[in-house]
């Protein structure tokens, strides 16, 4: 065998071949990548699924798919489907709440169908005669309930005042006299309750009208109280002509209910569930004795006048300004402190520096002194206060309330005599640290620095601020 018929061997190198199944296998991983991450940002993308509700109605009133559901003005959710029930009897909505309003599918809840409702109280629903109908929601006065996801719709608004806490009674009359639900019960003309419903009685010999007093007025009933039928219009003729007194259109549309108390050592408090006997017309002997009655279990304390100063430039001219504030003065520990809004110790912008100071109304002289920023910048501020002519409010008497609650905003005149304005849980709204009130009636910096005590119990459980960001109670921490 010569050399050219030698066979020669092949060496193939495999370094290449490995380079390209690794350069092939990080192809891959990225491509994996590229399509988790795109999975990701479709799964983000995509809007959380709400909570489906069935809700069974009388009616539907035009209701369609896709019309909302709605609760203090915004929509919380949406129509999926109409249909008849099986029975034909009825109408099935099928609804979906939106995830942030999912607290809603829960026992207590109530759903009705707003529609337009034109009679002679008012107008309501008025924006649905031409566009979309809607579902409103008004979620139940319990805060725990337990979860439910179906429901049947009530016909008709219900009533406000049944979702507030008070004192639920029963009128027992031989008649309706022209009551309806929704009618006021009033103590010398001011609302303090409503009608809830009216129906026969068990035995079908008198009629019982189911009564809610405000919580904010129920020490105004005991077992002595009389209430009575207001009929709207009276009628008195006599030598001097005729006499035509009217309460307010509402009593005379709905009807309407008068109470007071007469002065009786026996009486006893009243309790929901109690039987009272409902009068045709008052009786002039109950107003004469009527009781005077204080709607707080407890005094209000004496609070201090306060009067900030500062010294402002404008176009070149210097201006000097106050507000006005009260205080309370505290005792605690032995120490005697002045509690009042935190706000109130801020210099105004564009106050002169060193001009801002905050003294006694009744001694402009007596300035009071802090050193830091009062309560480490919270709502509410305590500096050190002495004056012996002004009485304390003893720290037994101060009490930190878990959110908002029934309570009274009270404050002094010039004079000394005590002014209380009513606030319902329902007219507070909790925003973070503060409890937002919309009432004109106190949107006046006479109000702030005023008290804010319990209607339960009378204790103090804050301060009402009135300030450049509007009206608020800042609760005590």
């Amino acid at each position: 065998m010569t050399s050219e018929e030698f066979p020669a061997a092949e060496i193939v190198s495999q370094r290449g071949q490995i380079a390209g199944r690794l350069a092939v296998s990080r192809m891959w991983l990225a491509t994996l990548a590229c399509l988790a991450g795109a999975i990701a940002l479709v799964w983000f993308s995509l809007e959380p699924a709400g909570t489906e509700i069935a809700i069974r109605f009388q009616e539907g009133h035009g209701l369609k798919p896709g019309d909302t559901l709605r609760n203090r003005g915004i929509d919380v959710g949406r129509v999926l489907s109409v249909e008849l029930d099986k029975d034909l009897a009825g109408v099935d909505v099928r609804a979906e709440l939106a995830p942030a309003a999912k607290a809603l599918a829960r026992e207590g809840t109530r759903f009705w169908i707003v529609r337009p409702t034109v009679d002679v109280t008012g107008i309501s629903g008025l924006e649905t005669a031409v566009g979309s109908k809607y579902i409103a929601v008004a979620p139940g006065a319990s805060q725990s309930g337990r979860a439910q996801f179906e429901f049947t719709g009530v016909e008709t608004p219900p009533i406000e005042s049944a979702d507030r806490a008070g004192l639920e009674l029963v009128l027992r009359a031989d008649d309706r006299h022209g009551i309806n639900p929704g009618a006021p019960v009033s103590w010398r003309g001011v609302e303090i309750g409503r009608v809830l419903s009216c129906a026969l009685s068990p035995d079908s010999r008198n009629v019982d009208i189911r009564i809610q007093i405000n919580a904010t007025h129920q020490r105004l009933v005991n077992s002595g109280s009389r209430f009575w039928v207001l009929s709207g219009v009276q009628f008195d003729a006599g030598l001097t002509g005729l006499k035509v007194s009217a309460e307010s259109l509402a009593t005379i549309v709905r009807g309407g209910i008068g109470v007071i108390t007469p002065a009786e050592s026996t009486a006893q408090p009243a309790r929901s569930g109690d039987i009272f006997a409902l009068y045709p017309e008052e009786d002039e002997n109950w107003t004469e004795r009527a009781a005077a009655i204080n709607l707080l279990e407890l005094v209000p304390p004496s609070t201090v006048a306060l009067s900030a100063s500062w010294q402002q430039k404008t176009l070149g001219f210097t201006r000097s300004l106050t507000r006005p504030s009260l205080g309370v003065s505290l005792e605690e520990q032995g120490k005697t402190e002045l509690l009042l809004p935190a706000s109130f110790l801020a210099p105004p912008s564009g106050s002169l520096e060193g001009s801002f100071k905050v003294s006694l109304d009744f001694k402009p002289e007596q300035a009071l002194e802090w050193t830091a920023v009062p309560n480490g910048g919270g709502l509410l501020a305590r500096v050190p206060f002495a004056n012996p002519d002004q009485p304390t409010l003893p720290a037994d008497r101060l009490r930190v309330p878990p959110g908002p609650e029934d309570c009274f905003v009270a404050r002094q005149t010039s004079s000394g005599a005590t002014v209380l304005e009513s606030l319902g849980k329902q007219e507070l709204n909790l925003a973070s640290d503060r409890w937002l009130v919309n009432k004109p009636a106190l949107n006046s910096g006479l109000w702030n620095g005023a008290p804010v005590l319990a209607a339960k119990d009378g204790q103090l459980i804050g301060l009402f601020v009135v300030d450049d960001t509007g009206a608020y109670i800042a609760p005590l921490k």
